[in-house]
């Protein structure tokens, strides 16, 4: 497995972290019902990708690292966003 090395972070000013998140964004819970309930799904991952994801997950900052099942739904919901603008699918 290729080891991963760490991109040197651009510092970026306050005031443009603001415009960020003032910017705010949609919802992916717009077409969620309330009986829509989450289904288990059975995944078949390599163990060389699980370990690539717990050594990614351990590069986010704040107090606490993000589970290893919240990081695989928010690369899904990232993949689905990338999908749904190339596609034109709303």
């Amino acid at each position: 497995m290729a080891k991963l090395t760490r991109k040197q972070r651009e510092t970026v000013s306050e005031a443009e972290v603001n415009k960020v998140l003032n910017k705010g964004g949609k919802s992916i819970l717009k077409n969620r019902t309330d009986t829509d309930e989450p289904k288990k799904v059975q995944l078949r991952i390599y163990q060389d990708q699980i370990e690539e994801i717990d050594l990614v997950r351990g590069y986010r900052t704040g107090s606490r690292k993000v589970s290893r099942h919240a990081w695989i739904i928010e690369a899904i919901e990232e993949k689905l966003e990338r999908e749904r603008e190339e596609f034109a699918v709303s």
